[in-house]
């Protein structure tokens, strides 16, 4: 998949979606292959650990060796720390420089000057943007952030002005890191087969970029860099507040994406900077979040954000106003959620939230036996429902060092929970003397098989006891009692002696999860929603052949691009992930959002000051209507005039016609 590109610069894998898998060599190629990289979007959702080979940056200057784990999004990682980016007024002086014939023939002239600099900058952005502009499909996407790593190489620094003057025309460049949030669901073929056939556009389009591009941002970086929240502690302050507001901190690698129930995502906003509200300027609150004990699954709260407005408190939307992520939210311990603004609002806020150990009590634990003098570690066994526990890990074993000397008293075994479970148990266990040939120990029972496949039905494995030759009888000799053994993970098996014999052992066996290769899950059709400034989570009924299943113990569910309106080339999508029984299986569905009535906003103001909103969200003229003034048939110094809305993106297809103050 890499051979053709040892000397790009720049790769964006934004698109992949490893999905479940436990392995890739073509991803664990990558560095190898494409050995003169030094920016890259990584792919979503890795499962398993997959070496940079080196040390790596994101846009906060945290260090990465490893490609971040169980991402739903990209993450954007440089060879290098960033350098520190210039601020929005920087950035904005940098464009009206560019405006303009005149300074983009004196950065022509003046190679070394710091106007150069900065066109280039806006240069480079803008290639960019004419390259892969948003309503492309995302493979184009793709192909696009390819080509400029492949042009970067080929172009001189600052050696022509014709594209300065190009790109001077471009009112506002969306930086690299809006771009990489806007590229969705790019196949892997597309990253193949674009690489080569867009070589010649690409060179031709970004001639004069100035070497590598660095991207400007408008403000703290955004992008989702998230989900492998295992492995960063973030620090919090004044977790035990009601309510939170936290200054802006830079993420770490390890950040989850919005909720099981919603997408996430930070999207490009249409309007200016300068015309969005900061959330800590603006007093943003968040709500306090309630603690989870550890049940092994990611906590994915909502989070209620409250700003001041006018002297007034006001709800924001999430969607609209604000997404969400998380960070620790998995393990035992503090966790954090994350709020950064969208559309008109700007900046983060973090607020902290507690997983709490799970307490012994609702853990099982199962002992077998022991002959006197034994020197072995005591057979005891812990469960948290079907997944067998770790010893070492997550609980420890505390027993005196004559545990065995005697059988006329059972052995006590303390059982000490550790990292995602809290508390302590003492167990005892049987301990036996006399002819060895009448004790039955681990050693001698054999499982004919170690794993079975889920049914539906409980599972016993046959099995054998067998002592110096001789083969025991089941029933007469010895009793079996199977347990756990319905659901997939771990299932026991406990073999007590009877009649001549005695002693008991515990043998442990798999059942393994459905396969996809026999088994499919359907989803019900979705019925078309419209939009309503909020993430659209429609509930899905899903079967198993006539099975109908539970979501959150057969399954999982999450949505992708559920916010604005759809097209024909982009659904919204909802995808359906199998556990327990299902685990490995996924299964997607589309459903369409359709255009809400711009009829629906609230109109205020002048004809000379008007004012949209839609939930409380101000909407923006060019972006989401036009309007037209019809002053026909009105009188002479009348007060009103008559507007015509017609509505553009997410109101589209609808107009309305409306009085308002003449001034």
């Amino acid at each position: 998949m890499f051979d053709n590109c040892r000397k790009l610069k720049k790769l964006n894998l934004s698109g992949f979606d490893m999905g479940g898998a436990t392995s890739d060599k073509s991803v664990m190629s990558l560095v190898e292959q494409c050995g003169e990289l030094d920016e890259l979007w990584t792919p979503r959702n890795i499962k398993v650990s997959i070496s940079l080979g080196g040390t790596w940056y994101d846009d906060q200057g945290n260090a990465c060796t490893e490609f971040p784990k169980n991402i739903s999004t990209s993450v954007h990682l440089r060879k290098h720390k960033a350098a520190e980016q210039p601020d929005n007024e920087e950035s904005s002086s940098a464009e009206e420089s560019s405006d303009t014939a005149e300074s983009s023939e004196e950065s022509s002239s003046n190679e070394e000057s710091a106007t150069t600099e900065e066109s280039s900058k806006v240069e480079e952005s803008s290639s960019e943007e004419e390259s892969s502009p948003s309503e492309e499909s995302s493979s184009t996407q793709e192909s696009s952030s390819i080509q400029e790593s492949s042009s970067n190489e080929e172009s001189s620094s600052n050696e022509e002005s014709a594209t300065t003057e190009e790109s001077s025309k471009v009112e506002e460049s969306p930086t690299d890191e809006e771009s990489a949030l806007n590229e969705e669901s790019s196949s892997e073929e597309s990253a193949s087969t674009k690489e080569s056939s867009d070589a010649e556009e690409s060179a031709s389009s970004e001639e004069a970029s100035s070497g590598e591009e660095s991207p400007t941002v408008e403000e703290s970086p955004e992008t989702e860099e998230n989900s492998t929240n295992e492995e960063s502690s973030p620090t919090e302050e004044n977790s035990s507040k009601e309510e939170h507001e936290t200054a802006e901190e830079s993420p770490s690698e390890e950040e989850t994406e919005g909720s099981g129930e919603s997408s996430s995502e930070t999207e490009r906003s249409p309007y200016a900077d300068m015309e969005r509200i900061d959330l800590q300027k603006a007093g943003g609150r968040l709500s306090a979040i309630q603690s989870k004990i550890y049940d092994g699954f990611a906590y994915t709260p909502s989070v209620k954000v409250t700003v001041t407005e006018g002297g007034r408190k006001r709800t924001l939307t999430e969607g609209t106003d604000y997404s969400v992520t998380y960070q620790q939210n998995t393990d035992a311990g503090q966790g954090t959620a994350i709020v950064r603004g969208n559309g008109l609002y700007k900046g983060t806020l973090r607020t902290a939230f507690q997983i709490t150990p799970k307490p012994m009590k609702k853990l099982k634990v199962v002992t077998g036996s022991m002959t006197i003098g034994s020197q072995t570690e005591p057979p005891v066994y812990v469960y948290d429902g079907t997944k067998r526990l770790e010893n070492g890990k997550d609980y420890k074993l505390a027993y005196a060092k004559d545990l065995t000397a005697r059988a006329s008293k059972a052995a006590k075994v303390t059982v000490t929970a550790m990292a995602n479970y809290e508390g302590s148990s003492t167990v005892k266990l049987a301990v036996y003397e006399g002819d060895a040939s009448r004790i039955i120990n681990p050693e001698h029972v054999t499982l004919q098989t170690q794993s079975l496949p889920y049914t539906g039905k409980a599972q016993k494995p046959a099995l054998t006891v067998t002592i110096n030759g001789t083969v025991l009888r089941a029933n007469k000799d010895y009793k079996v009692q199977y347990q756990n053994n319905k659901n997939a993970g771990t299932a026991w098996a406990v073999v007590t002696g009877k009649g001549a014999y005695k002693g008991k052992v515990v043998k442990n066996f798999e059942i393994t999860a459905r396969s996809k290769a026999d088994t499919s899950l359907t989803i019900s059709k979705i019925p078309a929603k419209t939009y309503n400034g909020k993430y659209q989570k429609p509930s899905v009924t899903v079967k198993c052949g006539k099975k109908k299943l539970v979501k959150n113990k057969d399954y999982t569910v999450s949505y992708q691009q559920n916010l604005h309106v759809t097209a024909n080339y982009q659904k919204a999508q909802v995808t359906v992930t199998g556990i327990g029984n299902y685990e490995g299986i996924v299964e997607t569905a589309e459903f369409d959002i359709k255009p809400q009535k711009i009829a629906k906003a609230a109109v205020k103001g002048t004809k000379d000051s008007l004012t949209l909103t839609y939930g409380g969200t101000r909407l923006k003229e060019g972006v989401h209507y036009t309007v037209t003034y019809d002053a026909s048939g009105a009188k002479a110094g009348s007060k009103k005039i008559k507007i015509k809305l017609e509505g553009l993106g997410d109101f589209a297809g609808s107009e309305v016609t409306k009085s308002v103050k003449a001034r």
